[in-house]
């Protein structure tokens, strides 16, 4: 995407670094700040189940996870062979050019942080850069897309929780079928396939075919902490899986860089940060449940925070039931979406 050179803010172009850093901070300042408590049976549960959780982890912490060799090899070999650097000034190219021996010392780190559930006060703060969501160079504010750069071995040691994480997920069957992203031996063009071939079966039936597709607005950054332990908690995910998760999310902060200028930090008090190896992983997990909310439709296919849903009317119908037909049941869907 374009560099961007400024923001369009009451009509008039603001293009000092200082400003445009003080706007954007303000602005993801607001998208990420604690969830709003408005007192509904979900959020009260949830608030307890924070509670017990807290609890529990002080009167008896569980055994953590085990990091072994061959995580951390494998986790090495997976980072992306990239100069970028984020606060500590290390970058993935240097860790994938360490020698053999150094990873032994690095193992020995990452178990450490595991059993003490202690890691480096850097580790939770993200140099936080922009890009534009359009061609444009001066653009809002709301046409940005914020991009972390985390400290790499931040995104180390994620990555081998990852590994226990997933193999937690896949074990107990969680995500539905229609989920295809960030899913290892999944991917988008099964998706699409999917979507064409039953369009065709439509057609083949002289039928119509609508396609609602959705797309979640900021949902990476509104993912709300308790609602998440509340979650794993009625999927009884074990609580060494929690434990890390809670340590990971906490306390978490993030700066503006812009033009080599950076603002002051500001907190994470919801969200994942983008570009993190856990977050999306944490985003289908927190709405694992959302088709149960679409239960009476046929086709849907689900793509990380894109929702696609298909519908097709019966045959016999006239065209116009048919299209009235189809107008009340995206109608529907919508609604249900709402009340999810």
């Amino acid at each position: 995407s374009a560099p961007i050179e400024g923001f369009i803010t009451n009509n008039e172009i603001v293009s000092s670094p200082v400003h445009m850093c003080t706007i954007a901070k303000l602005y993801y300042e607001e998208q990420f700040s604690s969830h709003q408590f408005m007192q509904s049976e979900t959020e009260i549960e949830a608030n307890n189940v924070d509670i017990e959780i807290e609890e529990v982890l002080k009167n008896k912490p569980p055994i953590p996870i085990q990091i072994t060799y061959q995580h951390l090899r494998r986790s090495v070999a997976s980072l992306k062979n990239k100069n970028s650097t984020s606060i500590d000034g290390i970058s993935n190219r240097i860790i994938k050019l360490l020698p053999p021996n150094h990873l032994s010392i690095i193992l020995s780190c990452l178990n450490n942080f595991a059993v003490t559930l202690q890691t480096p006060s850097h580790w939770h703060a993200a140099k936080m850069i922009l890009l534009s969501k359009t061609k444009s160079k001066v653009i809002a504010i709301d046409e940005t897309r914020p991009i972390s750069l985390l400290p790499c071995f931040s995104k180390l040691f994620e990555k081998c929780f990852l590994i226990h994480f997933r193999q937690w997920i896949n074990e107990q069957g969680i995500l539905p079928a229609q989920q295809t992203g960030f899913r290892p031996g999944h991917n988008m063009a099964v998706r699409i396939v999917a979507i064409i071939d039953q369009i065709g079966k439509s057609l083949e039936k002289n039928t119509a075919a609508a396609a609602l597709f959705v797309d979640f607005r900021t949902a990476f950054n509104q993912l709300w902490f308790n609602g998440l332990w509340l979650k794993l908690s009625n999927l009884q995910c074990p609580l060494y899986l929690i434990a890390w998760l809670r340590h990971y999310l906490k306390g978490r902060k993030a700066y503006i860089n812009i033009k080599s200028t950076s603002s002051t930090m500001f907190n994470l008090s919801k969200g994942v940060p983008k570009c993190s190896c856990i977050g999306p992983g944490l985003f289908i997990i927190y709405h694992h449940d959302i088709l149960e909310a679409l239960s009476t439709i046929h086709w849907k296919h689900l793509f990380a925070d894109d929702l696609a849903v298909l519908f097709s009317p019966s045959p016999y119908m006239s065209s116009s039931n048919m299209i009235n037909t189809l107008t009340e049941q995206i109608k529907l869907v919508l609604l249900r979406l709402i009340k999810y």
